[in-house]
């Protein structure tokens, strides 16, 4: 009957908010969080599809489990509220989980008080055949059957992987199609359901009266089985026991929305991406630092010969090297040659060589305006304006640029050349030649 929602019997249970128009969940209790097993905040702000919501008919509806994905059924009062622009959503828990019928491909709501659960629990034994299994009677039936032969055929796969890894994990969840044993199935030959499927192993408990409880060599397995949607419900497909060829694929009720579907191939795109922009970064990386480290080697080798020559062209200013093409034409007066002429008359030892010397000194006495031009080798003037301009432009270069720089402490690094000392050196030549204590 119609009531408002300060007497809706609902009120004391759980609520929903919800924004009319965008749908969006403005509010979410505690009990709502608890009963499907989300954090506030994967709720709050988010739209109502992330709980999968399946209206059966006008008072009840279906939320999907977080973590185990099995559907929990809840009978819900909407009321709305028009000042506010938002929805109220009355709910309580009738059932935790829903038994889905998928051949008619709706939900049965009869039976929500009657049953309260669908899950099972097995036991298996070291070659996976139940020995002992807990639920309805119609369940007693899987009692001295192989699991894997309850499992769809292209499940199995993943089923034996499980149990091999067993030893391993202490718990795995997986999602498989199990084979329906009902009453009403039979003739038909049996319907496959998804299912969640939890795996736990634990060790073998002995007899009460032994002396050891636990037995860490013996392991026992221990299945929960309870229904379940799977992640990608348009991959649901039914086969019939008897004739295994015969596949239909069926759309599951529950279908994710198409935002989630689109978001995780989007964020499988964008993984590739960037996996291949990292691995080409790594490569181009990789392929640049082996380039520097293999022309490095001729880098400074260049750098070493240009600074070794322009050092052998100032030791050349400096002290140049003998050469037939390195030479002065000199003119000498009368005076200087007869003075040259009395410095190696009195070198001499004997008399017989002073007489020739006198000799030679009257028959140049004859001509007192002679002169003499004669080739002195080996002797190349050089300019003090010209030097201390080459000492002062090759300082100037050295100290803006950076890479003559860095160039003479990789030189220095190796002992070919001292910076320091070598402009030190420099400076000292140019003062000595400006106050004439060097003269070359």
């Amino acid at each position: 009957m119609p009531h408002s929602y300060n007497t809706c019997p609902l009120r004391c249970f759980s609520l929903l908010i919800v924004d009319s128009m965008t749908h969006r969940i403005v509010l979410a209790t505690k009990e709502i969080c608890t009963l499907l097993g989300y954090l506030p905040s994967q709720l709050i702000g988010h739209s109502l599809t992330v709980l999968n919501l399946q209206h059966l008919d006008e008072h009840h509806c279906v939320f999907r489990h977080e973590s185990s994905h099995s559907r929990v059924a809840f009978k819900v009062c909407t009321h709305h509220e028009p000042t506010l622009g938002l929805d109220y959503w009355c709910l309580h828990a009738v059932s935790p989980a829903l038994q889905w019928n998928i051949d008619t491909g709706c939900g049965s709501i009869r039976g929500f008080m009657d049953t309260p659960s669908r899950m099972n629990i097995l036991r298996l034994d070291s070659r996976g055949t139940i020995n002992y299994c807990t639920g309805k009677s119609g369940d007693l039936s899987m009692m001295g059957q192989s699991l894997q032969s309850l499992i769809h055929v292209d499940d199995r796969q993943r089923l034996v992987d499980g149990l091999n890894e067993r030893r391993q994990t202490t718990y795995q969840v997986l999602f498989l199609r199990m084979l329906l044993l009902n009453d009403d199935d039979t003739a038909k030959g049996g319907t496959y359901q998804w299912i969640s499927l939890t795996m736990l192993t634990v060790p073998k408990r002995r007899s009460y009266g032994g002396s050891n409880y636990d037995d860490s060599t013996l392991r026992q397995q221990l299945v929960i089985i309870r229904p379940a949607t799977h992640p990608h419900p348009n991959a649901l497909s039914s086969s019939s026991a008897s004739t295994s060829s015969a596949t239909a694929i069926i759309t599951s009720p529950l279908s994710s929305s198409p935002f989630v579907v689109w978001s995780l191939r989007g964020l499988q795109v964008m993984r590739i991406m960037v996996a291949f922009c990292l691995g080409l970064a790594l490569e181009t990386w990789l392929t640049t630092w082996d380039t520097v480290y293999q022309g490095q080697r001729y880098l400074v080798e260049f750098l070493a010969h240009l600074l070794i020559s322009i050092l052998d062209f100032l030791a050349d200013c400096i002290d140049p090297a003998p050469s037939s093409t390195s030479s002065v034409r000199v003119v000498l007066t009368h005076e200087e040659l007869q003075e040259q002429k009395k410095n190696m008359a009195a070198a001499t030892t004997t008399t017989q060589q002073s007489d020739d010397s006198d000799i030679n000194d009257d028959k140049h006495d004859s001509s007192p305006s002679a002169t003499l031009i004669t080739e002195v080798p080996w002797l190349r003037p050089l300019h003090r304006k010209r030097w201390a301009t080459a000492v002062r432009t090759l300082r100037r270069h050295v100290q803006s640029n950076t890479m003559a720089q860095k160039s003479l402490g990789v030189l220095e690094t190796i002992g070919v050349v001292q910076s320091s000392n070598m402009f030190d050196y420099l400076e000292k030549i140019e003062w000595g030649m400006n106050f004439g204590f060097v003269d070359i």
